[in-house]
């Protein structure tokens, strides 16, 4: 066994790092909490990139400052209101693009019969990986956890099964 001194007493080397331990596992605790922190404001623009998409969806006539005005409702950060703003301009700029390919990976369900929220998600999610680089994983989580808050109780699964297929699409 190593001893050390530590002050006046002679104590196994090993002890030391209890302390080192505990310092360590605070750290991980405060980065998992800034992580989960940064997720939840995170989906908290997803969701309101959701709502403005659907509002857009049952009424297309919607004038852009009115969104905005929602948006500004909606999310409570300059930062989030920017990266939601971003995930609504861009899913409705690319959204013709991203029909064909949803179409072409949905067995027996046109596009415009999916439910508004479930067409709107799946869109988001392919905008955000295609076009803002966000990783697979985290899309297809924050989809799937957004289309059970906001959708019909087979939203989830649904989602899941799409964007699942799309997956190997994005990533080539």
């Amino acid at each position: 066994m190593n001893l050390k001194l530590d002050g006046k007493n002679w104590v196994p080397a090993f002890a030391g790092m209890t302390t080192n331990i505990r310092l360590h596992r605070a750290v991980l605790r405060t980065f998992h909490t800034t992580v989960y922190a940064l997720m939840a404001r995170r989906r908290q623009a997803r969701e309101a990139a959701l709502q403005l998409l659907y509002q857009r969806d049952v009424n297309p006539e919607i004038d852009q400052h009115i969104a905005h005005e929602m948006l500004d409702e909606l999310v409570e950060t300059e930062d989030l209101r920017e990266f939601a703003w971003q995930i609504y301009t861009g899913t409705l700029s690319t959204a013709e693009e991203v029909d064909k390919k949803i179409q072409a990976v949905s067995e027996n369900w046109r596009v415009s019969r999916m439910s508004p929220t479930d067409r709107n998600i799946i869109r988001m999610g392919i905008y955000e990986m295609t076009m803002m680089g966000t990783a697979p994983a985290v899309v297809l989580d924050e989809c799937i956890e957004i289309a059970k808050a906001f959708g019909s109780v087979q939203s989830g699964q649904f989602v899941n099964g799409v964007l699942d297929k799309m997956i190997p699409e994005v990533t080539e």
